[in-house]
């Protein structure tokens, strides 16, 4: 849909629509009086001091609805959203829909738009209040909506888009009124709430409405949109009205959430005034009829009266008792030690989600938290409180998801500011500097992550979680975000629940790595022609070998514990030969390191400091050397992490050979770059990794003669499923003593691979 230009938007906002001089003798045929943005907001909870409520803004308007709505020549509508998403006026739909109806009648409201708040709040409740208000004579009306199979019962108890438009008389006119909700909105409520229902595009059911209407006879033809807020919503109006001929227009068109930016445009070229009442507040219009010119209109903000009787007063005055007699007391773990404001508290939601459902990682949408939320130091939390906070409680769904979906996540909620995520954090998201941490660690392409947020996020709600066949399946749980945050206020402490919320980067993870590669191949030669050809003139040979890592690690963002045991040998064996050895190794490295400085500053030079033992063996012994290499090599240094899968230590120590006494123990220095499962594609169970360790280490530093040794591994792996895929290893072994030249050992090979991996943090 076409947008008006800003600066023109702008200038039909400023617009006055004061009737000229010769019109105001004329008298008013009609009075409009409509509120919006009321959102439920009927009293603001006290429930201490024997007060339960006191009076919310809205109230202040109550005697002056009620004392215009009573007039011979009026109509009164809601332009969506009365009852809800506020927690009183939620509480009061669910527990006293009484006073809600006698609330409605005693204001005089001719009809209340079913717009988006509507239908985002719990259904069953809201069913039985809507029932009741049509029963008394005052319909909820959705002149768009059609429902089919779950959403039946919605348009059974509204006034749908098959239900003929009621047309009211009031004085000597004939007023329609028609209430309509952009489509677009259904992308904001939650999946149970919009099954069955479909909204019929707006300029095609304002075009059908109005044409009903003429054809009812309706003199004035009132028509309240709810699509979007603030100036979005005035000019996606005026555009609307546009796209219309102008038989086809209604006479009044309210943009039912454009009120903070607008109060009346009438625009030059065209007819329908648009206007709007500020949120929490009502608007009356004056409408006139002149031959000349036919409706002519003046909209005002509707002044509070100081006297009469106020029906909200009264309804809160009904609902208050019980509302604090249920909701009123504090949790014995709810004390603030310091101020909570809407982030906050957003923040201490999805860290109770997370303690509610054992999970790691935890999103909430900051929207469900009332906007101006914030709680004072010392105050205790009530339910109440939560009550008011959490517009929406939803069922939270909990899943084990993959790292590819995780990354997909973290990078989607990178690009929505609104969602709040505990556990996970992402910066540079999508750049080649990249880096995704759960609780402070960096995430790991091999492992599995518990996930949990409300089930509106999971559905596809706001657009935000990565949906289509990639998306786990979500498993419903029993809390819901109000109820697992209250159940962790309830737990009786001294301190600030915000600090006493379980530390998951502090606590150590677990991992454990099993990779076995394996490569077989055989030679067989029956020549008995005795041809010389390559292929024929080599005895039978067996090549065959086997590379087993096994990894251990225990780390958090306090602490790393990191071990590594590689058992590898190849061979060949060849008829009337003895068997040539390619590879014979067993190793061991454990490193423990300090990470808290690197946790604290995120940078590359701000180094880990760490000590560590590698230990290195052989299965076999040749017969030329008497003794067994077995090397001890301790040294203490410090690691430098330069990307999330690469790093670099620098460290001293010394080299022992245990079982060798021709070798005397040596200090030295050295350096380890180790490449930690760089995975460069992914698809479904499928991915590709690349890892390796390159050692570099001198050993001598004037005590001994100096001997450099270089080990290197690296290996590039093929995951076909969890279990099976294919590898390519490739191993280095150099040294370099003194008066002998720098000599390199290079084995590659093809394996089958068997892994297994798994990981574990509680």
């Amino acid at each position: 849909m076409r947008l008006p230009n800003p600066l023109a938007l702008s200038a039909a906002l400023a617009l006055s629509a004061a009737p000229p001089a010769s019109a105001q003798s004329l008298d008013v045929v009609q009075h409009v009086v409509f509120t919006a943005g009321v959102s439920g907001h009927l009293a603001d909870p006290v429930c201490r001091d024997g007060t339960d409520f006191e009076a919310a803004p809205f109230a202040a308007q109550g005697a002056a609805i009620a004392s215009a709505s009573a007039a011979d020549a009026s109509f009164t509508f809601d332009t969506g959203g009365l009852f809800a998403p506020h927690g009183v006026g939620r509480y009061a739909t669910e527990h006293t829909p009484d006073a809600l109806v006698t609330l409605t009648r005693a204001l005089g409201y001719d009809a209340l738009a079913f717009a988006v708040k509507d239908l985002q709040t719990q259904r069953a409740p809201m069913l039985t209040l809507a029932r009741a208000l049509r029963d008394a004579g005052t319909p909820y009306v959705a002149s768009n909506l059609r429902c089919e199979g779950a959403g039946v019962g919605l348009c059974e108890a509204v006034d749908d888009a098959r239900d003929p438009l009621r047309v009211v008389a009031s004085g000597g006119e004939k007023v329609a009124f028609i209430a309509l909700v952009d489509p677009a909105v259904l992308t904001h409520v939650a999946e149970e709430n919009r099954q069955g229902l479909s909204l019929e595009p707006l300029a095609e059911a304002l075009h059908r409405r109005v044409e009903e209407a003429r054809a009812a006879g309706a003199t004035l033809i009132v028509a309240s949109v709810d699509n979007g807020a603030g100036a979005r919503a005035a000019g996606e109006a005026i555009a609307l009205a546009e796209s219309l001929p102008e038989a086809d227009r209604p006479d009044l068109l309210v943009a039912a959430r454009a009120g903070r930016q607008l109060l009346y445009a009438r625009p030059r070229t065209f007819q329908p005034p648009i206007a709007s009442a500020p949120p929490g507040r009502a608007a009356s219009v004056e409408v006139r009829r002149r031959s000349d010119v036919g409706l002519e209109m003046l909209v005002r903000p509707l002044e509070p009266l100081a006297t009469g009787d106020n029906p909200v007063t009264a309804a809160a005055s009904a609902i208050g008792p019980r509302y604090c007699a249920a909701l009123g007391g504090p949790y014995a773990g709810g004390h603030l030690h310091s101020a909570l404001d809407r982030t906050a508290f957003a923040d201490l939601v999805a860290a109770a989600m997370r303690v509610s459902t054992d999970s790691e990682i935890a999103l909430v949408n900051l929207p469900m938290v009332e906007d101006e939320f914030t709680r004072p130091s010392g105050h205790a939390l009530t339910p109440s409180d939560l009550q008011l906070a959490l517009q929406f409680d939803e069922p939270l769904v909990r899943a084990t998801v993959d790292a590819a979906y995780l990354t997909s996540l973290a990078r989607a909620i990178a690009a929505h500011p609104e969602v709040r995520a505990v556990g996970l954090a992402i910066a540079n998201a999508n750049a080649a500097s990249e880096a995704i941490t759960i609780n402070g660690r960096a995430i790991d392409a091999r492992a599995s992550y518990r996930v949990v947020l409300p089930r509106f996020l999971a559905a596809g709600g706001d657009g935000i979680v990565p949906t289509g066949p990639t998306a786990p399946t979500w498993e419903t749980t029993d809390a819901t975000a109000r109820g697992a945050l209250g159940d962790w206020l309830a737990r009786d402490r001294a301190g600030d629940p915000r600090a006493d919320l379980p530390d998951l980067a502090r606590r150590l993870e677990w991992s454990f790595a099993f990779a076995s590669d394996t490569s077989f191949g055989e030679s067989t030669i029956a020549n008995p022609g005795g041809y010389g050809d390559t292929q024929f003139d080599r005895a039978d040979n067996v090549a065959y070998g086997t590379e087993n890592q096994l990894d251990l690690v225990a780390r958090s963002t306090r602490l790393s514990w990191e071990n590594q045991a590689i058992l590898r040998y190849r061979a060949t064996q060849s008829r009337a030969e003895p068997r040539a050895e390619a590879d014979d190794l067993i190793s061991f490295r454990s490193t423990f390191a300090y990470r808290e400085p690197r946790s604290r500053h995120a940078v590359w030079y701000v180094p880990e400091p760490y000590g560590e033992a590698y230990v290195e063996t052989e299965f076999t012994v040749p017969d030329d050397r008497p003794a067994r290499h077995f090397l001890v090599r301790p040294t203490l240094g410090a690691r430098f992490t330069l990307t999330s899968v690469l790093s670099l230590k620098l460290q001293a120590g010394g080299a022992f050979e245990l079982f060798d006494e021709s070798v005397d123990p040596a200090p030295g220095l050295g350096s380890v770059l180790t490449l930690t499962s760089w995975q460069f594609f992914s698809a479904g169970k499928r991915s590709g990794t690349l890892a390796g360790t390159f050692d570099w280490f001198l050993a001598g530093l004037g005590v001994t003669d100096p001997v450099h040794t270089l080990r290197g591994n690296l290996v590039l792996g093929i995951q076909l499923n969890r279990v099976l895929g294919l590898s390519f290893t490739s191993t280095l072994f150099g040294v370099k003593s003194p008066d002998q030249d720098f000599s390199i050992a290079l084995n590659t090979t093809a394996n089958l691979r068997l892994r297994w991996f798994v990981r574990t943090q509680r």
